[in-house]
C-alpha cells in the first residue's frame, strides 16, 4: 500500500563521484573520468521517480569537462546537489607521507592537520567557484574521519556529513603510512546526530549515517544457484550487514532494508553508489554491459518500490528537518 504524501520519508541518493575503477589504482597511477559520460542515464532514472542525486564530487571529477557540463545542467534545473568527496592521495596540495610495506591508498586523516586543511580548502573553493553554489555536504574518501576532520569541515561551512557507516568497522583496512588504519563505526548511531566543533559548542555539523542494518534472516537471493542460497543461509546463521547499495546480486536484500526502514521511525533512507559503478568496467562489481543492464533492472525495481514510501530530497532541501531531528544528539567521537 502506498504511503500518504504527508507521511513519506526522504530518500537521499548519494553518489561518490570519482574517477574510473579506483579499486585497482595505486597512489601515482593516472586516473581517468570516462564514467562521467554514463551519468545522464542514471540522472534520467532518478528524475523519472522524482529523486535528486547528491553528487559527492572529488578532485578529478571537478576537472572533468563532461561531468561539469552535466552537473551544471542538473543544478540549473534543481534536480541534484553537489557535495564534496575527498581522496587525499590525488587532491592538491601534494604532500609525501612515509610509506609502509603493503600500503594502501592513504586516508586524509593520515596527513598533518595543516595539510588536511589545505586539501579541504582547495577542493571546497574549487567546487564553489565551478558550480557557483555553496557546498554544504561531504563524504570522506575511504570512509575515514576523526575530530580534526570534522572541525575543519565545520570551519569551511559544511553542514552535513554522510561518512558514518553504522555497524561497520574499517579498522582492518590499511592506510598508506605506518600505523594507519580505517575508522570503526560499529557502535555508531543509525540516526542523525550533531558533531560539535572542539572550538565552540555553538558550531556543529549534522551526521547523516548511511542506511545499513544488521539482521539474522534468510533473504531469498535474487540470483538463483546453490552458492547464493548457501550464502543466504550463512547470513541467517551468522548474521549480516545490509546496505542500501547495489552489489549486483542483492536486490532482495535492499528491498528488505527498504521495508524495514519505512516501517520504523527512520527519518530518511540513504542510498549510495559510486559514479564509476555506472560504467562497464568502471568497478570490480559491474564489469561489462550485461552487468550494467542488470544493475539498471534492479534500480528500476528498487526506485519504483521506494517511490511508494518516499519523496526525493537532497541534504540541502531537508537540512532544517535534519537539524531538528538531531537536536540533543551528540558526536560518537
Amino acid at each position: 500500500m502506498e504511503a500518504n504524501n504527508s507521511k513519506k520519508k526522504a530518500f537521499l541518493i548519494t553518489v561518490d563521484t570519482e574517477g574510473d575503477n579506483l579499486w585497482s589504482k595505486c597512489i601515482n597511477d593516472t586516473v581517468e573520468t570516462k564514467n562521467a559520460k554514463f551519468l545522464p542515464r542514471f540522472q534520467m532514472l532518478c528524475e523519472k521517480y522524482g529523486f535528486m542525486p547528491v553528487y559527492l564530487t572529488n578532485f578529478e571529477m571537478l576537472n572533468s569537462k563532461d561531468f561539469v557540463e552535466f552537473a551544471k545542467d542538473a543544478l540549473k534545473r534543481e534536480k541534484c546537489e553537489i557535495g564534496m568527496h575527498l581522496h587525499a592521495w590525488n587532491s592538491p596540495p601534494e604532500y609525501k607521507l612515509a610509506m609502509k610495506s603493503n600500503s594502501s591508498l592513504p586516508y586524509l586523516i593520515e596527513y598533518p592537520k595543516n595539510i588536511m586543511e589545505e586539501k579541504i580548502k582547495f577542493i571546497t573553493y574549487g567546487l564553489q567557484d565551478t558550480f557557483n553554489t555553496k557546498i554544504l555536504s561531504h563524504r570522506a574518501g575511504r570512509w575515514a574521519t576523526n575530530q580534526d576532520y570534522f572541525d575543519l569541515l565545520i570551519k569551511y561551512g559544511y553542514k552535513v556529513d554522510c561518512s558514518i557507516t553504522p555497524h561497520i568497522d574499517w579498522s582492518n583496512n590499511s592506510g598508506y603510512s605506518p600505523g594507519s588504519c580505517g575508522s570503526d563505526y560499529s557502535q555508531h548511531s543509525t540516526y542523525p546526530y550533531r558533531i560539535y566543533s572542539k572550538a565552540s559548542n555553538d558550531c556543529f555539523l549534522i551526521e547523516v549515517p548511511v542506511s545499513i542494518c544488521e539482521t539474522r534472516r534468510f533473504i531469498t537471493p535474487a540470483n538463483k544457484g546453490i552458492k547464493n542460497y548457501v550464502k543466504a543461509l550463512r547470513g541467517k546463521i551468522k548474521g549480516e550487514k545490509i546496505w542500501l547499495r547495489p552489489q549486483g546480486d542483492n536486490l532482495n536484500k535492499m528491498l528488505y532494508l527498504v521495508n524495514r526502514l519505512v516501517n520504523d521511525n527512520s527519518l530518511y533512507l540513504q542510498f549510495m553508489i559510486h559514479s564509476s559503478e555506472l560504467m562497464p568496467g568502471g568497478s570490480p562489481t559491474f564489469n561489462n554491459p550485461q552487468d550494467i543492464e542488470r544493475l539498471y533492472y534492479d534500480l528500476e525495481i528498487l526506485f519504483n518500490n521506494i517511490s511508494k514510501y518516499c519523496y526525493g530530497s537532497t541534504f540541502h532541501n531537508i537540512f532544517e528537518t535534519l537539524e531538528e531531528a538531531s537536536f540533543g544528539g551528540k558526536s560518537n567521537e
